[in-house]
């Protein structure tokens, strides 16, 4: 391969369905050198648990500090371009980026191609295939891990080691093929979520931890829910 982008998220959870993007990092490769780099941090607009605090070193001051998911998934767009995406296990990866995409009624193509799967097709089966096992089975400093640039650049420096070994004989496996995964839109709260929101929260006295208006209309439905369940109704005198 000529030219990629290497690409890698950090998020708040696994499911971006209910999670959110909280890191990008990329890098642009040309003839086996990094040109370009990207590196943004996302606001996710919610408190972060303490596992991911703990994995990615980002504390919930320093995700405030960032944008907005769409200005920073835009910005990567524009910094992509026309380049195909190499990625570790990258189809997690283009499931958040097509999501806020089409929360924002912008279906994307994403063409990719996946270390893992090539690593899965030539390493021993005793290898253990994670991105850090891979760098340290192709001696590669691994101290620099779970923020999203150091592991975008960590993945270009897998790709090229599988490159210089399998490319030749195996070209296919380092075609780009596209990446298949169905996303629904989420439609943000309603006028009357977000008003029914702010009366149970004055109600009931509660902290939040996340920003409301921020939410989309399903969070706002499992989070009306989960506090009448934890808290009760107000009654009909109460309001």
């Amino acid at each position: 391969m000529k030219a990629y982008v290497c690409v890698d998220l950090e998020m708040t959870g696994f499911n971006p369905k209910t999670d959110r993007i909280l890191e990008i990092g990329a890098v642009k490769v040309i003839d086996g050198e990094i040109v370009e780099h990207f590196k943004e941090l996302v606001n996710p607009y919610r408190m972060l648990s303490q596992e991911i605090i703990d994995l990615t070193g980002i504390t919930d001051e320093i995700a405030k500090s960032g944008s907005p998911d769409w200005d920073v998934v835009q910005r990567f767009l524009q910094f992509a371009k026309d380049f195909p995406y190499v990625g570790h296990h990258i189809i997690s990866d283009v499931a958040f980026l097509k999501q806020c995409a089409m929360n924002h009624k912008m279906p994307l193509q994403i063409m990719a191609i996946d270390t893992l799967k090539i690593a899965r097709k030539f390493l021993p089966q005793e290898q253990k295939k994670s991105l850090g096992e891979l760098g340290k089975y192709y001696g590669i400093n691994t101290n620099q891990r779970h923020r999203a640039y150091d592991d975008a650049v960590l993945t270009f420096e897998v790709m090229e080691k599988l490159i210089k070994s399998y490319e030749y004989d195996y070209p296919e496996m380092f075609v780009p093929k596209e990446m298949m995964y169905q996303v629904k839109k989420q439609g943000p709260l309603t006028v009357a979520q977000e008003k029914q929101i702010k009366v149970l929260i004055k109600y009931h006295q509660i902290e939040l931890c996340n920003e409301p208006t921020k939410m989309t209309r399903n969070e706002a439905s499992r989070f009306i829910d989960k506090i009448i369940l934890q808290y009760g109704r107000i009654p009909l005198d109460g309001v």
